[in-house]
């Protein structure tokens, strides 16, 4: 329990937050798309692909550092 409460501090600074959520939802995602796509594109657009997937990424951690810092600030 002590690494899970460690793991909580470390996700409470906005890079890491950042960080975190852009890679454990980019790397899925583009993985996810360029398997999707398969045979069918080339390298430009695996590049686009993984390019799109990791911007997503980023917006989505964007949003949800967002919603977190408004939600928790109004509890505290």
């Amino acid at each position: 329990m002590n690494q899970l409460a460690k793991f909580g501090y470390w996700l409470m600074k906005k890079r890491n937050f950042m960080i975190y959520f852009v890679l454990g939802v980019g790397i899925p995602g583009a993985a996810s798309l360029l398997w999707a796509v398969g045979d069918g594109g080339n390298i430009a657009d695996g590049i686009f692909l993984v390019a799109l997937a990791f911007s997503g990424a980023y917006l989505g951690a964007l949003v949800m550092w967002r919603f977190f810092q408004s939600y928790f600030s109004k509890k505290g």
